[in-house]
């Protein structure tokens, strides 16, 4: 294993795993990364997978009552039917490492409550992190990205709160400094220049 981790990205849907064959091609890092067709739950049911990994990141499908779209790829993507929360929950356990396996993944605000709130009566994993996302500087949250860790000492701790908003009400320019700072560095344009 190399120094600097290996990569695994799973998907169920084809289209989604020849994408990222084409960006692990031309990365740097490509003898570090791999991809399989695959759902989590029948990942985490390989026995060789058990206890495996350090961190799963996760940008999972979370419409659940929604309409849906007539291209049944982008259900897949978008809505829950094929990976549930508890799911997520469920399969992650037997993925990560015993000792403080890490869960993040990006959620709707209301979702991501939900999903806490599974998390909270597994007592499997604990809550270390919570970034609120607001599209637009003065309005509600939208997004939150969730950050767990199995088996943690540190269960009463509280955990960190961060915010980060992407657009600003008014102003010259498109986006927030603060998204710009994230984001730069892993884009070619610079979005800091962007104006309205």
């Amino acid at each position: 294993i190399s120094a600097i981790g290996e990569i695994v990205a799973i998907d169920i849907e084809p289209g989604s795993i020849t994408d990222c064959n084409k960006n692990f091609h031309n990365s740097q890092f490509k003898d570090y990364l791999s991809s399989q067709l695959i759902s989590l739950q029948q990942y985490s049911k390989i026995e060789s997978n058990h206890e495996l990994f350090d961190l799963i990141i996760s940008n999972p499908p979370y419409f659940s009552d929604s309409l849906k779209s007539s291209k049944e790829t982008k259900n897949l993507a978008r809505h829950n039917h094929s990976l549930s929360l508890e799911d997520i929950v469920v399969s992650s356990n037997q993925l990560l490492k015993k000792n403080h396996g890490r869960l993040a993944l990006i959620l709707p605000y209301n979702q991501s409550i939900k999903l806490q709130s599974i998390v909270k009566e597994t007592n499997i994993f604990s809550l270390t992190r919570v970034l609120n996302i607001k599209y637009k500087e003065g309005e509600q949250i939208d997004r939150q990205i969730v950050e767990f860790i199995k088996n943690s000492d540190s269960r009463s701790e509280e955990p960190k709160e961060e915010y980060l908003t992407i657009h600003p009400k008014d102003g010259e320019y498109y986006y927030t400094r603060e998204y710009c700072q994230i984001i730069n560095n892993y884009y070619r344009k610079d979005f800091s220049t962007i104006k309205r």
